[in-house]
C-alpha cells in the first residue's frame, strides 16, 4: 500500500531538539558533552538503520522483478565484447550475483547498527531517565520523517526503473502499443477535480480489496462454515473433532491479539471520506472495459431521467412489488407442497428492482446502458432457478459458441474460398426489444421436444411456462421516488433476459440461416454474429433476417483490408486461405486488472495471470502469439504483478495448454469451501483442508473500492439483522440474541414482553423477577449477519463469552474446541 506522507517539518524537529538540549544542560551543568555525544551518536545510527532497511526493501523488490538498480550495472560488458549471446547470460548471472550480494551486506550493516541502537539506548536511559521519554518521541518524530523521505525516495526510483526496464526488454512491443498501455483509468467528466490521493485509491481499480478490518471475525465465519459443510459429510466424531483441532491450532498459533483489528491507512480513509462525502458527483463503471468514470450527479440524472422518458417504459401509479411477492408466493407454495420444487425460492424481504445507467464512454455524447438491478426483488430467485433449467435445454445448438477459445477451435477448421467476404451481424438492443409472445410459444415446443427434462425439473411444462409467463411480466423498476413498467422485451440485468434472448435468435436461425446455401459460415455469441458468405449476397441475408420479425433488426460491418473484429478476436485471410486470429483490445480497454497489491489470496492473483497467459496462446496463431505473450507480460507487470511469478506461471500455462484436455464427465464434483479472506492465516487454513477433506476452496475478499465508493446505483437501507444485545439498567447481566429482522423490532417485541409479564420472555422473566429495568441506550448490534446457521454460531460464541447473562439457553450447541480458539478474537 503507498504509505501516508503526514511528516512533520524540518523546523518543528529542529525547535523540538533545542528545547530538549536546553533542558538537558540546566539538568546535567557542563557534564553533559558525553551524553551529547551519545545521542548524536543515537540518532546518527537510527538514521543509518532506516536508511539500510528501506535500502535492503527496494533491493529486494527489484530482484522480486528482475530489475538491476544502476549502480550494479556492468554496462562495460557490451561496449567492451559487444552483443554475445554467452557474454549476455555471464553479465545477467553476475549482475544477479552482485543484487544478492548487496542485500546481504546491507543486512549485515542493518543488525550491527541495531546493536549499536541497543546499547546506547541503555547507556542513555540510565544516565537521564527523567528526560528519557521526551528523547523517545523525539528520536520516534526524526525516525518517522527520515523513514517517509527515503521510503518516498525508494518508490519513484523504483518506479522509474520498472518503467524503464519495461521500455528496454519489450521495447518494441511496448512502443507499438503504447497508446494502449498508457491509457488512463479513470475518466473524469466532473467539474470536481480529483485529489493526488483520490486519483491514487481509484487507479487501484474498483476490483481492489481492502484487508478485513477485524480478523476475528474472518475466523469465526471460517470456523462456521466449516462446521456447516462437515453437518453434510460422511465423517465420524473423530474425524471432525481432529479438523476442528487443527483449524483452531492454525488460527490460535498465527493471529496475534493486537492484529485482530487492522486499520485502512490514513489517507484511504480519508479518500474514500472525501468521496462520499460529495454528494455533486456520481461515481460508477464504464460499459466497456474497466475504467472508472466520475460524473456530475446532476447531469447523470438528467441523462438517466431522458433515457426513461424515451424508452419503452410506462410510468405506474404504486409500487408492484407487493402484487408480484403474493404472485409468487401462491405459486410457489402450491408446487412446493406439492414437492415439485424447492423451498428456498422466495425473497424474505423483497423490494422493487433498481435501474441505474452505465456511461458509454466510447461514444458520442456519453449515453447511458439501462440496467436493472433484480437482486432482493420477488422473482429473482424464481428466475435463476428456471435459468438453469433452461440453459441446459438450449445447450448444443450448432449455431451457438461458448467463447473465444471454441471460435478459434471453429475457425481453424474453415479456409476461406474465392469470393467470399467476412461479416459481423450486430442485433441493436436485443434483450429490449426481443417478442416474449412469440419466443414462450418457441419455448414451450423446445421443452416437449428435451428428451431430458425429467432429469433437469420434476415440474410439468405446463407449470415451468406459467412460472416464465411470471417472472417475465415482472419487468418493472424503480427510479428515485417513482416506479416504471418496460412495455415490451427484457431488462438488462435479469437473470432470464440472456436465456429468452438465446431462444428467439436459435428461431431464427433455424427459420433464415439452417438452408440459405449463400452462407458458408455463421456463428454467434449472444447477439454478436461472425458470418462469412458470398459477397454479393451479403446485402440480401442482411434483408432476410432483417425481415423476420420488425422489432429485432441487424447490424453489418464489412472487412477492412480482409481483416474484420469479432469479440476479442480479429480475422483475418492469409495467404493459403486459411484463416488467422490474434486478440483485438477494444477502444475503451485500459488493460487494467487485479492490482497485485490487492488483499485478495494469492490463488485469485495467479488466476489472473493464468486467464490472461491462457488467452494470449490460445487465441493467437503462431504468427502472433509470441508478440501477444510478450504484450500479456508488460500489462501483467503494469498491474505489478512480479516478472519472476509471471515467467513461472507461464512454464506451467504452456504446459497445460500443449496438453490434451480432459474430457472425464464422471469425475467426482469436490464440495467447495468458500473460506473468508483473513490473510496469510487463510492460505494455511485452506491448504490444511484440502490435505484432510479433498475439497476444493474458493475465497470471499474482503469490502472492495467499487462497492465502497460507487454511488450511481440507488441504495437502500438493509434489516439491521444479526446477533445484538441488551443490557440491565440495574444489573451487570447481559442479553445477546439474534433476528433474521430488524434488531429494533425484535427489542421491541422484549419490551412489549416486559410490559405484558411475559413468561416465555428470558428478557421479561429477568427484569420481573428482579424488579429490574432496561437500559434503553445498551442495545446495540453486536454483529450484522444475514445468513442464518452463521447468526446462530456467532450468537453462541458471544452468549459464552459473557460472565454474567440474562440468556436462559446457550443457544447453538457450538463444539468446545472452537471456543477456545474463537473466544478469544471476540
Amino acid at each position: 500500500m503507498i504509505p501516508e506522507t503526514a511528516e512533520m517539518s524540518d523546523h518543528n524537529i529542529l525547535g523540538g531538539w533545542k528545547k530538549f538540549y536546553d533542558n538537558l544542560r540546566k539538568l546535567r551543568g557542563e557534564a553533559n558533552e558525553e551524553i551529547i555525544y551519545d545521542i548524536k551518536r543515537l540518532e546518527s545510527s537510527y538514521k543509518q538503520e532506516i536508511h539500510l532497511t528501506n535500502h535492503i526493501v527496494f533491493l529486494r523488490r527489484c530482484k522480486k522483478h528482475g530489475i538491476i538498480p544502476k549502480g550494479l550495472q556492468l554496462k562495460e560488458f557490451p561496449r567492451r565484447f559487444g552483443p554475445h549471446e554467452k557474454m549476455s547470460k555471464m553479465q545477467q548471472q553476475t549482475e544477479s550475483r552482485l543484487l544478492n550480494c548487496m542485500i546481504n551486506i546491507n543486512y549485515t550493516k542493518s543488525k550491527h547498527a541495531q546493536i549499536d541502537i541497543t546499547k546506547l539506548r541503555s547507556s542513555i536511559r540510565s544516565s537521564i531517565p527523567s528526560l528519557w521519554n521526551w528523547l523517545c518521541n523525539l528520536m520516534n518524530t526524526m525516525r518517522n520523517a527520515v523513514h517517509s523521505k527515503i521510503s518516498r525516495t525508494q518508490k519513484e526510483k523504483f518506479k522509474a526503473l520498472m518503467e524503464k526496464n519495461v521500455d528496454h526488454f519489450f521495447g518494441k512491443i511496448y512502443q507499438s502499443n503504447k497508446d494502449l498501455l498508457c491509457k488512463p483509468t479513470i475518466n473524469n467528466m466532473s467539474s470536481r477535480p480529483l485529489t493526488k490521493f483520490e486519483e491514487q485509491l481509484l487507479n487501484l481499480g474498483l476490483n481492489f480489496s481492502l484487508p478485513v478490518k477485524n480478523v476475528g471475525y474472518a475466523m469465526c465465519d471460517t470456523a462456521a462454515t466449516i462446521e456447516l459443510h462437515m453437518m453434510n459429510m460422511e465423517l465420524t466424531d473423530n474425524q471432525k473433532n481432529n479438523i476442528r483441532t487443527g483449524v483452531a491450532k492454525i488460527m490460535s498459533q498465527n493471529i496475534q491479539k493486537e492484529k485482530i483489528k487492522q486499520r485502512w491507512e490514513t489517507w484511504i480513509k480519508n479518500s474514500i471520506k472525501s468521496l462520499l462525502e460529495d454528494e455533486t458527483i456520481c461515481i460508477t463503471k464504464a460499459d466497456k472495459g474497466n475504467s472508472v468514470v466520475i460524473m456530475d450527479r446532476n447531469k447523470y440524472m438528467e441523462k438517466m431521467s431522458t433515457m426513461i422518458r424515451t424508452g419503452p417504459y410506462t410510468l405506474l401509479n404504486h409500487d408492484s412489488t407487493p402484487l408480484y411477492a403474493k404472485r409468487v408466493a401462491e405459486k410457489c407454495q402450491e408446487l412446493t407442497e406439492m414437492k415439485l420444487l424447492p423451498e428456498n425460492l422466495l425473497e424474505k424481504n423483497p423490494r422493487s428492482p433498481i435501474i441505474y445507467g452505465a456511461p458509454k464512454i466510447h461514444k458520442k455524447d456519453i449515453p447511458l446502458r439501462p440496467i436493472v438491478d433484480y437482486r432482493c426483488s420477488p422473482t429473482y430467485k424464481l428466475s435463476k432457478y428456471l435459468a438453469n433449467i433452461f440453459t441446459k435445454v438450449a445447450s448444443h445448438h450448432e449455431y451457438t459458441i461458448k467463447n473465444s477459445t471454441e471460435f478459434v477451435e471453429e475457425l481453424k477448421k474453415k479456409k476461406s474460398r474465392f469470393g467470399d467476404k467476412k461479416v459481423s451481424f450486430d442485433v441493436t438492443s436485443l434483450f429490449t426489444m426481443v417478442p416474449i409472445p412469440e419466443t414462450l410459444d418457441y419455448i414451450k415446443e423446445k421443452l416437449e421436444s428435451y428428451p431430458d427434462l425429467e432429469k433437469r425439473t420434476s415440474l410439468p411444462i405446463d407449470d415451468i411456462m406459467s412460472l416464465l409467463k411470471l417472472c417475465t411480466s415482472s419487468s418493472y423498476f424503480q427510479f428515485q421516488d417513482k416506479y416504471y413498467q418496460q412495455n415490451y422485451g427484457t431488462t438488462m440485468g435479469s437473470p432470464l433476459s440472456p436465456i429468452i434472448a438465446e431462444f428467439y435468435l436459435q428461431k431464427l436461425e433455424l427459420t433464415k440461416i439452417k438452408n440459405n446455401r449463400s452462407i458458408y459460415f455463421w456463428k454467434r455469441y449472444v447477439d454478436d454474429v461472425f458470418c462469412i458468405a458470398r459477397s454479393r449476397n451479403q446485402e440480401k441475408i442482411l434483408q432476410d433476417i432483417n425481415s423476420f420479425h420488425p422489432s429485432i433488426q441487424f447490424k453489418i460491418e464489412e472487412e477492412i483490408d480482409e481483416k474484420i473484429p469479432f469479440l476479442d478476436i480479429v480475422v483475418y485471410s492469409k495467404n493459403d486461405y486459411y484463416l488467422g486470429h490474434f486478440i483485438h483490445r477494444k477502444q475503451t480497454q485500459t488493460c487494467q486488472y487485479l492490482n497485485f497489491r490487492s488483499y485478495h489470496p494469492r490463488a485469485h492473483k495467479i488466476g489472473v495471470i493464468d486467464t490472461l497467459l491462457t488467452r494470449a496462446i490460445r487465441l493467437s496463431d503462431e504468427e502472433h502469439v509470441n508478440d501477444e505473450i510478450e504484450l500479456t507480460k508488460i500489462i501483467l507487470m503494469k498491474n505489478e504483478y512480479p516478472a519472476s511469478l509471471i515467467n513461472d506461471r507461464l512454464a506451467r500455462v504452456k504446459n497445460k495448454c500443449l496438453r490434451p484436455p480432459n474430457n472425464k464427465k464422471d469425475e467426482e464434483i469436490k464440495q467447495r469451501f468458500i473460506l473468508p479472506c483473513g490473510g496469510e492465516v487463510t492460505s494455511k487454513i485452506a491448504s490444511y483442508l484440502r490435505n484432510r477433506l479433498d475439497v476444493d476452496i474458493g475465497y470471499l475478499p474482503g469490502p472492495k473500492i467499487g462497492s465502497i465508493v460507487c454511488n450511481a446505483k440507488q441504495k437502500f437501507p438493509k434489516p439491521r439483522a444479526g446477533v445484538y444485545s441488551i443490557q440491565c439498567n440495574s444489573c451487570p447481566a447481559v442479553y445477546i440474541g439474534e433476528t433474521e429482522r430488524d434488531f429494533m423490532i425484535r427489542i421491541a417485541e422484549h419490551q412489549n414482553g416486559i410490559r405484558r409479564g411475559s413468561t416465555t420472555s428470558p428478557v421479561a422473566i429477568h427484569m420481573l423477577e428482579n424488579d429490574h429495568q432496561l437500559d434503553t441506550n445498551s442495545f446495540k448490534l453486536i454483529v450484522p449477519e444475514n445468513r442464518k446457521f452463521f447468526r446462530k454460531f456467532k450468537e453462541a460464541l458471544h452468549i459464552k463469552n459473557l460472565p454474567n447473562k440474562i440468556n436462559i439457553s446457550n443457544g447453538l450447541n457450538v463444539n468446545p474446541i472452537w471456543c477456545s480458539a474463537l473466544l478469544n478474537f471476540l
